[in-house]
């Protein structure tokens, strides 16, 4: 547990930091604070230390954070909370399949199998076409006559 500016911090899963600091010496004061401008900055800088946060990770919550409709009350205290909503996300099943590799092509010291993982087309396509943002959009006629081709619907149909 921490006691800085009269306000504590503490994690109840960390006992290697037991010391308690306080605002009685004026000095103390300084050493407390340090180059931090505030309470916050201290507070983030003791998680970022302890839990390993990386640079790309940190930008990710400060981003979290700085958005507009970021609310902090509506963050659930308990991270199995968070977990179980991963129930209602339509994820797609991964399949993790083996490849056999030609054995003529590879290095005779070379692995004969590799793992690859792989989604289901059809449903992927279907999670497209039961989005009702987009299926309105998709266009399912003959292809596109265009003078400038760009896309593979532009050219001739066969």
């Amino acid at each position: 547990m921490i006691w800085i500016k009269n306000q504590e911090y503490s994690d109840n899963n960390d006992n290697r930091n037991n010391q308690e600091y306080s605002d009685n010496d004026n000095n103390q004061d300084d050493q407390e604070t340090g180059n931090f401008k505030n309470i916050s900055t201290i507070m983030i800088f003791t998680w970022i230390t302890k839990h390993m946060i990386g640079r790309n990770a940190y930008k990710d919550l400060i981003k979290i954070l700085k958005n507009e409709d970021f609310n902090l009350q509506d963050i659930p205290n308990n991270i199995q909370t968070l977990k179980e909503q991963n129930k209602y996300l339509p994820l797609y099943k991964i399949r993790k399949n083996i490849v056999n590799i030609n054995k003529e092509k590879v290095l005779s010291n070379s692995q004969f199998t590799k793992i690859a993982y792989s989604i289901s087309i059809l449903d992927h396509i279907s999670t497209i076409l039961k989005n009702t943002q987009i299926s309105p959009l998709l266009y399912f006629g003959p292809g596109i006559e265009n003078d400038q081709k760009s896309e593979f619907w532009h050219e001739k149909i066969w």
